[in-house]
């Protein structure tokens, strides 16, 4: 039942599950960029989908909208568990282009000749247009695969590239093959020579006999490897690497489990198809805390690294150095990242918009990966920067917020009744917090009240002419006071004044009409040039900040921006286009242009601010919607008095 969800059903879903209130048809139809007619007959699919399959149904509320009101537990459990497991990256979207997408790939994965075209068009019932229209997309694909796809007259279409990202692809649609229903691929059962049972057993027993750890997916990966190489081999299709790579890897410990694997399954391989599975082992390899990581052995790892760590250090004034054990955690991704680059065997079961949060994390990536994209004269895919920036995610929090802040305590009962509040503010909070003093109420026109950050007190907050914040809290710390506390020293650096700041009403257009997005940067990028100094490089570094990954983040935005600062304060400018405009794989509407500052107090701070707030569906339909530009900022403003990092 769920196979049979189209584009829109799928992204309606995805928008109910992670509203936190009930959402229009008005508002789904600007994000979708469809009519809210469209939306309500897609509505209608849904619910019934839901009710049949999903344990849940779609519940209609006049004046709020559509939300999802469980009946079953289990089999909505169940349902998600499916939905999540299919549907994770939303760039992943199934539709019937995509379904004949997929056999045309694998049918020419499969061929060891061209393939006539007029042959695919029988199987497939198609027109020689619809055809050439699908070939677009199967050769977007190869590409990603690092292959190209040769067109010969009257020969036909014939793959063509590396055996070993052949065999990585093919790997890859044997999966895609287990998820599709629509279309008989018996003629790929002649790919299974081996049964999958066995060489799972002897794999299993290989890398724990070799103490080698790698996840579930990569296993499941290693052994449809084994059997699309043994399949290939079969076909007359080698590996080929030269003796300095073939003697490099086999001195590798993974090259001993991996002839382990051939010897147990009877494989009369080489060394050099043993050395193309133990570079698998090498890229998927969990190295843990508790293993061993040889700084000798891994020098190169070691170095890059330490590069990368001071790279950020020097262009961000953020020192990763300072986290027990970050250098070693990022040089053993380091190393399985740089097999995965440089044999085409890329991470692609990552969920790219999940990472794109307003989590700063995604950017120290893009700049790590910019980095070894150099060394390596290699492009990186943005699979591979949005693993990476799992790295970072842990310790973004300690980066961002390095700030501690000065408190002042206010208390009706007066400076003896301070001792035990500032006990208990230090207890929660004392990691953020430079210094506390205590006054009394009728001392504060004495005091130089610009030398704190907060002002904490049970008197109401009315009663306050000053220029600092002023919090009001309960004298014995309410859990209500502790969760406002804790926003206001996780975003001490944080308020709508100095985001406010960034916009400028001569750089917001509306209405706007482009043909791709190079022109809506360019455009962009030439308005605030009028208006600011920024760097003279400042465009190129937009662009590159979008060739290494795409600023689309879903909800119908982009948000392009530079890789690094290029002006002393951020900036952004923005523009809401006349009708949604394709960018890269998402359609976009509202577009936020942002120029890191040197200035900001924490890296990308204005940038997350941006990812954050954009990642609201009801802000972005608001931002769509308003009228003019004061409207926007009172939208903005009401969103960052309540923002807080995900």
């Amino acid at each position: 039942m769920i196979n049979q969800l189209g584009k829109r059903e799928i992204l309606i879903i995805k928008h109910l599950i992670n509203a936190k209130k009930p959402l229009s048809s008005d508002v789904l139809g600007v994000i979708l960029g469809t009519s809210p007619k469209t939306i309500r007959s897609s509505m209608e699919y849904v619910g019934e989908i839901l009710k049949i399959a999903g344990g849940a149904k779609i519940i209609s509320k006049t004046g709020s909208g559509y939300s999802i009101e469980v009946f079953d537990d289990n089999e909505y459990r169940v349902f998600m568990q499916t939905f999540n497991a299919k549907y994770l990256d939303a760039y992943w979207i199934p539709t019937n282009i995509s379904t004949r997408v997929t056999y045309i790939t694998r049918r020419l994965l499969m061929s060891d000749s061209y393939l006539k075209m007029e042959q695919l068009m029988d199987e497939l019932y198609i027109s020689r247009v619809t055809l050439t229209k699908d070939l677009k997309e199967v050769r977007k694909t190869l590409r990603s695969y690092h292959l190209k796809l040769e067109h010969r007259a009257k020969y036909g279409l014939k793959i063509n590239g590396k055996e070993s990202h052949h065999r990585v692809a093919l790997v890859d649609y044997l999966d895609a093959d287990e998820d599709s229903n629509s279309v008989d691929y018996n003629n790929d059962q002649a790919l299974y020579m081996r049964d999958p049972i066995e060489v799972n057993d002897v794999v299993i027993n290989s890398l724990m006999s070799n103490r080698i750890s790698i996840s579930t997916n990569s296993l499941r990966k290693l052994i449809k490897l084994i059997i699309v190489s043994e399949y290939r081999i079969s076909k007359n299709h080698h590996m080929i690497f030269s003796t300095v790579e073939l003697v490099n890897l086999t001195s590798k410990g993974e090259y001993e489990s991996a002839n382990d694997i051939c010897h147990a399954l009877g494989l009369n391989w080489d060394s050099t198809e043993i050395a193309f599975l133990a570079i698998f082992i090498i890229s998927r390899r969990n190295i843990m805390k508790s293993e061993p990581f040889s700084v000798h052995q891994e020098a190169l790892y070691m170095s890059y690294s330490t590069e990368i760590i001071q790279k950020l250090k020097n262009d961000l004034s953020s020192d990763f150095s300072l986290y027990e054990g970050f250098e070693y955690e990022l040089a053993k991704h380091i190393r399985g990242m740089t097999y995965r680059v440089k044999y085409g065997l890329e991470k692609r079961d990552v969920g790219i918009l999940e990472s794109k949060g307003s989590n700063p994390a995604f950017e120290y990536a893009v700049i790590a990966s910019d980095w070894l994209s150099n060394r390596l004269n290699m492009d990186i895919q943005e699979t591979e920067i949005a693993f990476l920036s799992y790295r970072f995610y842990m310790h973004f929090r300690f980066m961002a917020f390095q700030k501690k802040s000065n408190i002042l305590v206010v208390l009706s009962n007066g400076k003896n009744a301070s001792d035990l509040f500032i006990h208990e503010l230090q207890t929660n909070f004392g990691k953020f917090i430079e210094n506390v003093d205590a006054t009394e109420f009728y001392e504060l026109p004495y005091l130089n009240i610009e030398n704190y950050d907060c002002i904490l007190t049970d008197i109401p907050a009315i009663q306050f002419n000053v220029s600092v914040p002023v919090r009001r809290v309960n004298y014995f710390l309410t859990e209500n006071d502790l969760q406002k506390l804790k926003r206001f020293f996780m975003h001490s650096q944080i308020n709508s004044e100095h985001f406010v700041e960034c916009f400028h009403e001569t750089l917001f257009f509306k209405d706007m009409e482009f043909d791709d997005k190079n022109q809506v940067i360019t455009f962009l990028h030439e308005q605030i040039k009028k208006k600011h100094d920024i760097d003279a490089h400042t465009l190129e570094n937009l662009f590159r900040r979008e060739q290494l990954s795409s600023s689309e983040k879903g909800n119908s935005v982009a948000i392009p921006h530079t890789l690094y600062a290029s002006s002393d304060c951020p900036i952004i400018a923005g523009c809401i286009l006349k009708r949604p405009m394709l960018w890269d794989k998402e359609y976009c509407q509202l577009i936020l242009m942002v120029i890191n500052g040197r200035k900001e107090a924490a890296p990308f701070l204005a940038l997350s601010i941006a990812k954050a707030a954009t990642g609201n569906i009801q802000f972005v339909y608001d931002m769509i919607r308003s009228d003019d530009f004061h409207q926007k900022i009172d939208i903005i403003k009401t969103f960052v008095d309540g923002f807080e990092f995900n």
